[in-house]
């Protein structure tokens, strides 16, 4: 019964977090786009958030972000790794913004 309690949550949890990963990424690339390619590429197309919501569900086919390639083993922390993806792209999006902000 365990088992399947656990296969069932991984399931629901897989999709759920991929899901949220597609739009949360979707949504801070256009709002990437919006700050640095239109004004740097003027007849460049509008791509609204859910369009690149797309082309990160797209993208996540093939990415899968790790970091037990480059961080030794002992110094890794196990219970990080599913925080540090849900807060990356607000991170990305925060240093955006203070570079928008100081070089433009």
């Amino acid at each position: 019964m365990e088992a399947l309690l656990t296969i069932i949550g991984i399931l629901f949890v897989i999709p759920l977090f991929v899901i949220y990963q597609s739009f949360a990424w979707g949504y801070v690339a256009s709002i990437i786009y919006t700050w640095f390619i239109i004004p740097t590429f003027p007849n460049a197309p509008e791509l609204l958030w859910w369009h690149l919501a797309g082309i990160m569900f797209f993208i996540n086919c093939f990415l899968h972000n790790t970091t037990k390639d480059w961080i030794k083993k002992e110094h890794r922390d196990a219970n990080n790794g599913m925080l540090v993806t849900f807060i990356n792209p607000w991170v990305v999006l925060l240093g955006a913004w203070i570079f928008k902000i100081i070089f433009f």
